[in-house]
């Protein structure tokens, strides 16, 4: 009897190691189906990221006023980069100096603030115009600026 057991207790241990086996497996299995369903995810908003650009571009082709497919852009840019605020800012050649054409999310003192910004002054935009400057010039100067708040 002895032997019987043995023989029982060793076939027990063996199959407490495959279950172990087949249960380490299993929590692979999900985890790898996590990793897959956050992919999914992910690429499903870049394809609706895309498709909101091809609706932009569209737009434009369409000859759909400047006002409108600037809003759009930052809208866009607001949804892609998934921050609160933003604002385009383009050349006006008669003063040089970069004005907020469109925004969003920004109070009247940072509108009233930032309204007009000449090359070199401590603004971000204004550094990045007096970057442009040497290399190229042309009538479409501009900037695009968003933010994440907390």
């Amino acid at each position: 009897m002895p032997e019987i057991e043995i023989g029982g207790q060793e076939r027990i241990a063996e199959l407490e190691k495959a279950n172990q086996a087949l249960r380490t497996e299993i929590l692979e299995c999900k985890s790898s189906e996590n990793e897959m369903m956050k992919l999914k995810d992910k690429l499903e908003a870049e394809i609706r990221d895309v498709n909101v650009l091809h609706t932009l571009g569209t737009q434009h082709i369409e000859g759909i006023g400047s006002h409108s497919i600037y809003l759009e852009i930052v809208d866009t840019a607001i949804t892609i980069t998934k921050v609160d605020k933003g604002n385009i800012q383009l050349l006006d050649q008669s003063t040089g100096k970069l004005k907020i054409v469109v925004h969003r999310g920004f109070d009247l003192p940072f509108l009233n603030f930032f309204e007009s910004v000449a090359t070199g002054e401590a603004a971000a935009c204004g550094a990045a115009m007096k970057r442009m400057d040497g290399h190229r010039r042309s009538h479409s100067k501009s900037h695009i600026h968003w933010e994440r708040c907390p």
